[in-house]
């Protein structure tokens, strides 16, 4: 598997202004949000950034799990 690069909103805006990236398009994905025009899940899992200091561990299995 290749590393996914990652791009600051800065260098985004720098790759749009020189023709790199090109504006969103819809899509035909069932869970595309055409107000946020983003893929919102409807259904199954989401995820919210919280900050390190409040984000809550799993809890641990109970048993011979070690």
């Amino acid at each position: 598997m290749k590393p996914q690069p990652f791009f600051d909103r800065e260098q985004m805006a720098a790759l749009q202004r020189h023709g790199f990236l090109t504006p969103r398009q819809k899509t035909n994905y069932p869970d595309f949000n055409a107000e946020t025009g983003n893929i919102v899940p409807r259904d199954g899992p989401w995820f919210e950034v919280v900050p390190l200091d409040a984000a809550v561990p799993p809890p641990r299995p109970t048993g011979n799990t070690p």
